[in-house]
């Protein structure tokens, strides 16, 4: 450090952890002893997003692969200062490979769309695959449709056949964030789903995904889960045993 310097910035510290640092002065001369230690603690550095451009704020499509017809739009964005703009065809789909983060961590999906159009058949696909799957193998199939052209979208999952597992959970034509959170909780594991007033909502669990949701027992009694808006939690599902899936089921 320079002459008369009173304080200093150390930028190069990597996250989480404790540093000691003694001061000594010199002159033209002489040099003084060391100081006592000062500690300082820095925080620990935030993890990267696991995707790249998710909210397509660089204006354009970097990190991702598009389909014929997709482009970035900054009139009326739902978040920030851009969104990618669909219109309707088979060709338009958007994707991107991401390393997930590690089993004891919190992955969050947030998926925020807007139609503006009126009711009618329309949905919005997504699609998580494992890099070594080709498509139909280990892949988990989500989409939101307007069944019965309401104008309300319907949640379903494909088991062999869509299978509707969330009755009119969105609406079409305004902006609308659906999200699923699972929590590692130690051993265990917590589900955190958006959730609608006036509705209840029963976890069912199965074995075998080929079967309809609509057939799969009920986890540990958990039935008839008043909706709290904006979402609920069920807490301390288990880790262990054989491999299981689950569906939370919403109702009138």
């Amino acid at each position: 450090m320079g002459p008369n310097t009173t304080s200093y910035a150390d930028n190069a510290l990597p996250g989480a952890g404790t540093f000691y640092y003694r001061l000594a002065a010199t002159n033209s001369g002489n040099g003084s002893t060391t100081s006592f230690s000062a500690a300082q603690t820095s925080a620990a550095a935030l993890p990267a997003p696991i995707m790249v451009n998710g909210g397509f704020e660089t204006g354009n499509f970097t990190g991702w692969t598009t389909g014929t017809g997709s482009t970035v739009s900054s009139t009326s964005p739902l978040a920030g200062n851009h969104s990618a703009l669909q219109t309707p065809s088979a060709a338009q789909q958007l994707s991107q490979s991401f390393t997930p983060l590690t089993v004891a961590a919190t992955t969050s999906f947030i998926f925020t769309a807007s139609d503006p159009g009126g009711a009618g058949d329309r949905s919005m696909n997504v699609t998580f695959r494992d890099s070594a799957s080709t498509a139909g193998g280990n892949q988990i199939n989500l989409r939101l449709v307007d069944l019965d052209a309401d104008g309300d979208g319907d949640v379903q999952v494909f088991n062999g056949a869509w299978q509707t597992v969330l009755t009119d959970a969105v609406t079409f034509g305004s902006i609308t964030t659906f999200s699923l959170t699972i929590t590692p909780n130690g051993a265990d594991y917590d589900f955190t789903w958006n959730s609608k007033a006036g509705k209840t909502y029963d976890l069912v669990s199965s074995t075998d995904l080929s079967t309809s949701p609509t057939t799969w027992v009920l986890w540990d009694g958990r039935t008839g889960i008043t909706g709290t808006p904006p979402g609920n939690t069920i807490t301390n599902i288990p880790g262990g045993g054989p491999r299981r899936f689950f569906a939370v089921i919403e109702k009138e």
